[in-house]
């Protein structure tokens, strides 16, 4: 079983790399595949809709060693289960409604397990729901989960929270404090304000996009002849599929490394420009509180020095870091071949109509190491509908919020421990 995480993460390099070849080689792109980026870049613009969808984890078989009491209690929940959601959003606002439920693959019947809705400032959870799974998972009688919910929550049907709130939750019970300094919580409490702030959020998406635009179009330019000599991607009316075994993958992966090495003065001028841009921005953006930033900038006065070693050297001799990508494709290949030949990735994106689309992931991973086996499907499906306005509808009765429910817990705890003495 040693071999599983090497294998897994050699995969999952290759997806990596492969998409991102893929999404640059814009100068020598085929149709299918200018298409494909159109529609997911169409998808991903969309800022009102109504979605819903199943994420489902189909265990064909797990090692022996890895499956105790527990693992097998997963395993049986994940074979008969899957998860279906709900949801409506607005981005630019951040109201949502979302439902999540955990769905019945014998009989595709689901139990509605957590619902959630807010306005962009407070949020909402119906504890109500989470009886229901608890009933049916856990061997209590519905007479002391009713108990006992009562006990915790009296007669409230929804906890709320502000974004405040949520952050000092995180902050409380993640123990941060006891990794982090003073500036750094600061930043990182800075950075999650900015995440539940819409208004911060935008305008952060806004600046990054504009700041890396130049340079995604300087590193398509130079990679704008790459060909990858494989047809990943095909279309049928207004569907794309996106077909990536991991066997396949490495000739493309050969053919980027190969290119790369053809091209590396021009990789190693931007590479110049690029590094000190990122950590100046990163600085910008992120507080430029982290330890690594502060470290790599101390570095970057030799970095050209540096990177004009590598480029002389790589061209000096660009025939054994060839053979090098050679040999070490062929070691990787006899790897996948022995131990992960049936592993595979499938994205498929459909624009159904107007204003519907569709689309779907399907992780195949099958890997063999001597005589145990890890087989796994990870699929999901989501059809998306976009909506011309959206505006959550608030509960107004029955809520208890944070501050409330957490009082409530430390007086309930204290009066436990004043009657136990």
């Amino acid at each position: 079983m040693r071999k599983y995480s090497k294998i897994i993460s050699s995969v999952i390099v290759i997806f990596m790399v492969s998409l991102f070849a893929t999404g640059c080689s814009s100068g020598h792109l085929a149709k299918d595949e200018l298409g494909f980026i159109k529609l997911m870049n169409e998808m991903n613009k969309i800022e009102t809709y109504q979605s819903n969808g199943e994420i489902s984890l189909d265990i064909k078989e797990m090692p022996e060693d890895i499956m105790d009491d527990e693992a097998l209690l997963v395993l049986d929940a994940l074979k008969n289960y899957s998860i279906k959601y709900e949801i409506k959003q607005d981005i630019t606002t951040m109201n949502y409604e979302l439902s999540l439920f955990l769905n019945n693959k014998n009989n595709n019947q689901k139990i509605l397990f957590m619902s959630m809705v807010s306005n962009g400032e407070i949020h909402y959870i119906k504890i109500d729901d989470m009886k229901k799974v608890i009933s049916k998972f856990a061997d209590v009688p519905r007479q002391e989960i009713d108990a006992a919910f009562a006990y915790a929550f009296g007669d409230a049907q929804y906890i709320s929270f502000t974004n405040e709130q949520l952050i000092d939750f995180y902050l409380e019970n993640l123990e941060l404090s006891a990794v982090m300094s003073e500036t750094e919580l600061e930043s990182f409490r800075e950075g999650m304000e900015e995440l539940l702030d819409p208004e911060k959020l935008l305008d952060k998406q806004e600046k990054i996009q504009k700041s890396y635009y130049p340079y995604l179009i300087k590193s398509a330019n130079i990679y704008k002849n790459f060909d990858s000599g494989l047809d990943l991607i095909s279309h049928d009316n207004n569907k794309y599929t996106l077909s990536i075994s991991a066997l396949d993958l490495l000739k493309l992966v050969e053919s980027f490394l190969n290119y790369t090495i053809d091209h590396v003065t021009e990789v190693g001028e931007f590479y110049k420009t690029f590094i000190p841009f990122y950590f100046e921005s990163a600085n910008e953006l992120y507080g430029g509180n982290m330890e690594i930033i502060t470290q790599a900038q101390n570095e970057l006065a030799n970095l050209d020095v540096y990177i004009d070693q590598v480029v002389t050297e790589v061209n000096a001799n660009k025939d054994q870091y060839k053979a090098m990508v050679t040999t070490t494709m062929a070691e990787l290949r006899s790897e996948l071949e022995k131990y992960a030949k049936d592993t595979k990735l499938t994205v498929e994106l459909e624009k159904v109509n107007s204003s519907t689309y569709e689309s779907s992931v399907m992780l195949n991973l099958d890997i063999t190491d001597g005589g145990e086996r890890m087989a796994f499907d990870f699929v999901t499906h989501n059809t998306t509908k976009v909506l011309k306005s959206f505006k959550a509808t608030l509960p107004t009765k029955n809520v208890m919020d944070m501050e409330a429910f957490m009082e409530r817990v430390n007086a309930q705890q204290y009066s436990k421990r004043d009657w136990n003495n």
